[in-house]
């Protein structure tokens, strides 16, 4: 079962980490990309396992279950 709660706390923590995180110039976190994650994992059926959050150099990554394929939250650009 998802624990949204966990969840929420360690997309925070992602937050927090600012520009820069990984010393190779990384882009922070945003908030954007976090309420994208959270959406979805609210949408999934409760019997889904806990999700494996991690940043990268670009997004938030999101993989669930030991063999899932993983999923990258992007910022979305918007055109002018």
């Amino acid at each position: 079962m998802v624990d949204l709660d966990a969840v929420r706390k360690r997309l925070d923590a992602l937050l927090a980490l600012g520009e820069d995180w990984d010393g190779y110039g990384a882009l922070e976190v945003e908030e954007p990309a976090c309420e994208r994650v959270m959406r979805l994992l609210e949408a999934l059926p409760a019997s889904c396992p806990a999700p494996w959050v991690v940043p990268t150099r670009s997004a938030v990554e999101e993989a669930m279950g030991s063999d899932a394929e993983a999923l990258e939250v992007v910022k979305r650009e918007v055109a002018s």
